[in-house]
């Protein structure tokens, strides 16, 4: 049901990226051209629409939700009111829902409660005229050739940046990383996994044998760093290249590891690496910088931004760190809400 959040949570979230007065480019979301969108005008303006955690705590099903709050900001600051309405995928879309002006501000905007772990497309229609939603720098193609704004809830796992290959090879490289590939880690995992699973949690949903980094990464590349969505396009088709060249007769997904930890330490190096294309990318050892700060952001963020999945992470890092009477010196669940922590009074 749409519903309407007081005037000091609309200003306290978005007047310090939606107030500028000078227009000056701020980001380059699109790779592939210089766009002429508002949001490159917008700091962080990746933040939008307002994904927030649905906060109320009567019961276990309440935090299957997110509070998403879309805005529309009237940069001619008419003194009329406007007609704004939204429609997208989480409703039908023939449904419109009205936008209110939050006092005589800029702003118009409207909040709906959107199951979790889900991706959905929308549009605005502003004084009849149907629009993208011009701060929000995601953007969807539809079968239909049909372009629309998009946006995804906390713990989304749909793909959303990299092609089915492109994920499976990125799971190749990362695996090396962390310390989930070697015997006590997969161990941990699995028996980590199994439990959370006849626990009857929904969070126990597991992506990978790196508890979620290629989803956490795919999901930081469509928003707060897309800058870097290019070097993992170019980086990516380089590395199934070298490893087919490599291997002819295998396909990069089922080679075995060594193949991957002589690469690995070869990009790391930062000496010549020989079948390394680099007139298409000339400094691999950034690239696999690069990678190593996102898996291991990914592996040991809040669950909610699509890595560390069912907190698996957090839970390797207390079951590693004891004291001598065997007590975990690394107690996440006192400081996260539920369902993953036992904190009643945080909201993330």
């Amino acid at each position: 049901m749409a519903h309407y959040k007081p005037p000091i949570y609309i200003y306290n979230h978005c007047t310090k990226h939606l107030a500028r007065t000078v227009f000056s480019s701020a980001h380059k979301y699109d790779i592939a051209s210089v766009s002429t969108s508002l949001s490159q005008h917008i700091p962080e303006a990746w933040r939008f629409p307002i994904i927030d955690c649905y906060s109320e705590n009567s019961g276990t099903g309440a935090y299957d939700f997110n509070e998403v709050t879309f805005v529309w900001c009237d940069y001619s600051k008419s003194s009329t009111d406007l007609t704004v309405e939204l429609f997208g995928t989480f409703d039908k879309l023939y449904k419109a829902i009205p936008l209110k002006r939050v006092e005589k501000s800029m702003y118009y905007t409207v909040s709906l409660k959107i199951p979790k772990g889900e991706v959905h497309y929308y549009k605005f229609k502003v004084n009849g005229q149907v629009v993208l939603d011009p701060i929000n720098p995601q953007r969807h193609t539809d079968e239909g050739d049909n372009e629309w704004s998009q946006f995804f809830t906390d713990m989304c796992n749909h793909l959303l940046t990299f092609e089915k290959w492109e994920a499976d090879l990125l799971q190749k490289i990362t695996q090396h990383i962390l310390p989930f590939r070697t015997t006590n880690g997969k161990r941990f995992l699995d028996y980590y996994y199994h439990a959370l699973s006849n626990s009857g949690k929904r969070t126990a949903s597991r992506l990978d044998e790196t508890v979620g980094v290629v989803n956490f990464i795919d999901k930081v590349l469509t928003r707060e760093e897309t800058y870097h969505l290019v070097d993992y396009r170019i980086c990516l088709e380089v590395i199934d290249r070298l490893l087919r060249k490599r291997n002819p007769f295998i396909d990069p997904v089922e080679m075995g590891s060594e193949i991957y930890e002589t690469l690995y330490d070869e990009m790391m190096s930062g000496q010549f690496i020989p079948d390394w294309d680099y007139s298409k990318f000339n400094n691999p050892q950034y690239f696999m910088e690069l990678i190593r700060r996102h898996t291991f952001t990914g592996a040991f963020c809040h669950p909610r931004y699509g890595g560390n999945i069912g907190a698996a992470g957090w839970e390797y890092i207390s079951e590693s760190n004891k004291d001598a009477e065997g007590n975990t010196l690394f107690n996440w669940k006192l400081a996260i809400e539920q369902p993953f922590g036992e904190n009643l009074e945080y909201i993330s």
